[in-house]
């Protein structure tokens, strides 16, 4: 049976195209849904190699045939299969010989055979794949025990890059990156002092410096790995 929300959010939408049509006034909104179906249904059987009925509404029941029901989960499975193998190029994960599924997703017979077939010990990536006896529990058991106990991880990867922009030596930035076109709409000037020495002389010792407005500077990089017990890394920036 279709939920009540579905059933809701249909005739609200239908009830609105119905609108919109003047020719379709003679359409309730069952034949409306019929006809959203059987259009589906066209489409979905041409970009298929079989021609099987893939869709049947009958009254308030909607059929789903298991090619069209997979359809549904490919697009996800898809980000989850490209990231998955991202993680597995890069150098740090290069020795990667287990994976485990967790979360409620993971139940997903469809997205296990997915993965098998994709990261399974008869593929190049050679992975044992397994799911825990309680996939959706183990993520909050994993939490606790982090919780508990921080050392339980001994290791995580940064997955942002984390920074703040500052201003820096304009003739200074040319002599490290000389190939580099900075743009006019960046550059600037900076009043400093060239001595402090705190006497009424002071305002005359000013002078302008030009230098970059915006350079990005960042304090740890996506994809570092930190390790516990590694020591905080303190800038000290003039104001």
């Amino acid at each position: 049976k279709l939920p009540f929300e579905f059933v809701d959010f249909m005739e609200g939408k239908l009830s609105e195209e119905a609108e919109d049509n003047d020719d379709d006034d003679d359409d309730d909104d069952s034949m409306l849904l019929e006809k959203k179906v059987r259009q589906f249904d066209f489409v979905f059987k041409n970009n298929q190699k079989s021609g099987a009925q893939l869709l049947r509404l009958n009254e308030q029941t909607l059929e789903l045939s298991y090619s069209v029901w997979n359809s549904l989960f490919d697009g996800v499975i898809d980000e989850i299969m490209a990231h998955i193998a991202d993680l597995l190029a890069t150098e740090t994960m290069s020795g990667c010989k287990y994976l485990c599924l967790c979360g409620g997703f993971s139940q997903s017979a469809y997205l296990q055979h997915r993965l098998f077939k994709k990261f399974g010990t008869r593929s190049q990536y050679d992975l044992c794949i397994f799911t825990p006896r309680r996939p959706i529990l183990s993520v909050v058991d994993g939490a606790v025990r982090m919780g508990l106990r921080p050392n339980f991880i001994s290791a995580r990867t940064i997955g942002k890059t984390y920074g703040i922009a500052v201003q820096k030596d304009l003739d200074e930035w040319k002599r490290i990156y000389p190939d580099v076109l900075i743009p006019k709409n960046k550059v600037g000037k900076r009043v400093i002092a060239t001595q402090n020495d705190g006497d009424k002389t002071a305002a005359k010792m000013l002078r302008a410096k030009p230098v970059i407005n915006d350079v990005f500077l960042p304090f740890v990089r996506r994809n570092t790995l930190i390790k516990n017990g590694d020591q905080p890394i303190v800038y000290w920036l003039e104001p």
